[in-house]
């Protein structure tokens, strides 16, 4: 049985990154198979479902209405494993030419998580939260940031949500602390979006 190319990479030293996964050659047309990792491998969580779906639809929607590449897009979605996406694009192509297609997902909003006392009321690092914020703001004023929009996110309940995802990832009670607020960070993210009645 002829062994698949991809499961021969030692999985415990990938890194994060684009890689070309396999390239195919269909009746002379070539086909290019991106991996593009964002997770490192059997050493950290996978992606959360719900994140990976919004990555999905965020990503495929850019890369379908691009103005020069819509046409080479053949698939843009989630590995089986969680943790990156492939992105597959008509001709025999390298890694470096499609970097600079995806730096061009550019950021134009920065969500900020708010600390507020359940109650609602502002809490002792709400504070502390809104003179990042202020510094934040007149930092990118003075930068090519400055049409960058900065809003603020409630992030009530997110490390207790955050902490069950990982409970149910199966990372270990020591190793939690370490992705705690990452994964907090992606609710956040992800609460914005349904508040702005994004479907995906």
């Amino acid at each position: 049985m002829e062994r698949i190319a991809s499961f021969q990479v030692d999985h415990k030293k990938l890194n994060r990154g684009i890689y070309v996964s396999r390239l195919d050659e269909i009746n002379g047309n070539y086909l290019t198979t991106f991996d593009i990792r964002m997770k490192l491998p059997n050493r950290e969580p996978v992606i959360n479902i719900a994140e990976l779906h919004t990555i999905e639809h965020l990503g495929a929607t850019f890369l379908r209405n691009h103005p020069t590449r819509k046409d080479d897009i053949i698939y843009f979605g989630p590995m089986g494993c969680r943790t990156g996406l492939y992105l597959i694009l008509k001709g025999k192509l390298e890694s470096k030419e499609v970097v600079e297609l995806i730096k061009e997902y550019n950021c134009d909003t920065v969500v900020i998580g708010l600390p507020l006392n359940l109650n609602g009321t502002d809490s002792v690092q709400t504070e502390k939260v809104r003179e990042f914020r202020t510094k934040l703001e007149n930092k990118m004023r003075s930068s090519a940031l400055a049409d960058v929009e900065i809003v603020w996110q409630d992030e009530r309940f997110t490390t207790k949500l955050a902490e069950n995802v990982l409970i149910a990832g199966n990372v270990r009670r020591e190793d939690r602390k370490k992705y705690v607020d990452k994964q907090a960070a992606v609710i956040i993210m992800q609460s914005y979006l349904d508040s702005k009645g994004s479907i995906l």
